[in-house]
Parts: structure tokens; sequence; C-alpha cells
């Protein structure tokens, strides 16, 4: 399972003297040491702000005559698809996977020969 991205970034001082930058920017592990806390504090800043940035939701609604059940499954099957269009995913199971309405070969045996 993934880790959720705590995007939470600390300086502490440590006992030796030095300080630490610590903590998490998008599930990346962060960990940087220096004696100069002025150099990590403009560090921490630079990063918040890429974080910030991209946390800027910039979704608009649109109309659909999907469910949200509907609207979920499409969204897993997107974060699984690995950057293949769903329409190209549904397109290859449709190769491997029966349809629901299929008939038994001898009543379309029987059909066939009947045309």
């Amino acid at each position: 399972m993934a880790r959720i991205p705590k995007n939470q970034i600390s300086l502490r001082r440590l006992p030796n003297g030095t300080w630490r930058l610590f903590g998490y920017k998008f599930g990346e592990r962060i960990r940087i040491n220096s004696k100069d806390v002025h150099e990590l504090e403009i560090k921490k800043v630079e990063l918040e702000k890429e974080i910030n940035k991209s946390l800027v939701v910039t979704v608009q609604p649109r109309l659909t005559r999907l469910t949200d059940a509907q609207i979920r499954d499409a969204e897993a099957a997107m974060e699984r698809a690995n950057g293949r269009s769903l329409l190209e995913c549904v397109i290859a199971v449709e190769r491997v996977m029966p349809s629901k309405n299929r008939k038994p070969a001898a009543d379309a045996l029987k059909e066939w020969l009947e045309i």
C-alpha cells in the first residue's frame, strides 16, 4: 500500500551543534544536516514553496452521467493504468474476458446454420 505524503518539513538543533532539516515532500524523505541554520531555513522555504505550488487545486466541476461509484472506479482504474488511456485498457480486456451476453456454442452454431 502506498504511503500518504505528509509534506511536513521541520528544522531541529542537534546535540553536536549542527542543525537538521527533516521531513517529507510528496512521500520523499528529506534529511539535510548543516552547521549553517540560515542555509537550512532558505532550503526549507524553497521546499515549502514547491509543496504549496503543487497543492493548488484547479478542479472544475463537470456534468456527467456517471454515478459516484462509477467515478471512483474510473479514478482507481486510471491510477492502475500506468499512463495508458482507460479506453485502451477496456479494449484490451474485451479481447480476453467474455461478454456477459454470450450464447452457448450450440445455439450460436444452430443460428449460423439457419442463415
